[in-house]
């Protein structure tokens, strides 16, 4: 038993370090991965948050589909994205089809913000087709929770990971870089004390030469801590600025938002009243007519 911790202590010796860096750079790795899927998402809630406000408020309805479904809500929600989606991935998988193969970039596939955009269009159709004709606003908390969770590709990584698993193991990451770091103090401390009773008091020389490498033992550790922190440190700052639980939740709340702004603009196109005739009264003369020039 004592010959396995000599053993382990060696090994954790040489190698924490190098470890602690491996495991660094793996986590930021990670970090960006779902710093960048998250940001994919974002995109393209915008995309169909601005063909809303170009194609409902500013009247800008150049689209036939959107103009033609205006007065049923699932209808009018699935031709937004509809043309969202379009613009944002269809358009771009045409340019490239000139390239030989090259159909999707590299980014879509690793990451299936196409799969991913086709199932929340998907998803968005089978929930909304229960609110074909109600008057009262459809719970569109539930449904946008629904959508936004139950997306294999927006909620695992490479449609492998967790996403929410793999951002509670990298938030663990800074507290194991300290740990690893005081574990590296006393393991060098643990490896330096034996040799300390070797040394002979009579010989100067012997004793010069023990506590020489006690001291480079103990400096070793302490390099260990000081890497542990400064890792700490760094992994933190970097977990605060790319945090992707914030983009996951204006990713959600800009879905919802379009979802609101939808319903609203068909509920209005229903109940518009039409403009009465103009009755003409025997004397009356007619209005003037609008040349356009």
């Amino acid at each position: 038993m004592q010959a396995l911790i000599n053993q382990f202590l060696n090994l954790a010796n040489d190698w924490l370090i190098p470890f602690m860096c491996g495991a660094f750079l793996i986590g930021i790795g990670f970090r960006a991965c779902l710093y960048f899927l998250k940001k994919s998402q974002l995109k393209f809630a915008k995309h169909i948050e601005k063909k809303i406000y170009m194609y409902l408020i500013e009247g800008e309805r150049k689209h036939q589909g959107v103009e033609t479904h205006k007065e049923n809500f699932p209808a009018l929600a699935r031709e937004i994205v509809n043309v969202s989606y379009n613009e944002l991935y269809e358009m771009k998988i045409e340019k490239m089809r000139r390239k030989l193969d090259y159909v999707t970039t590299m980014t879509d596939r690793v990451f299936l913000l196409l799969e991913g955009a086709k199932r929340l269009n998907h998803d968005l159709a089978l929930q909304l087709r229960y609110h074909r004709t109600e008057e009262t606003q459809p719970d569109f908390e539930n449904i946008t929770n629904y959508v936004t969770t139950t997306n294999p590709a927006y909620t695992r990584l490479f449609g492998i990971f967790s996403n929410r698993s793999l951002s509670s193991c990298i938030s663990l990451l800074p507290g194991l870089f300290v740990i690893g770091g005081i574990f590296g103090t006393f393991v060098g401390i643990m490896q330096g004390l034996p040799e300390l009773s070797h040394m002979d008091l009579t010989s100067p020389e012997m004793t010069k030469k023990t506590m020489d490498a006690f001291l480079i033992n103990i400096a070793y550790s302490m390099n260990t801590s000081l890497v542990g922190i400064a890792l700490c440190v760094v992994m933190n700052v970097l977990n605060t600025i790319f945090d992707s639980e914030d983009l996951d939740e204006e990713f959600a709340e800009k879905i919802k938002s379009c979802l609101i702004l939808t319903w609203k603009e068909s509920m209005m196109a229903r109940h518009q009243v039409p403009e009465a005739p103009v009755m003409m009264v025997e004397g009356d003369e007619p209005p003037p007519l609008k040349v356009a020039i």
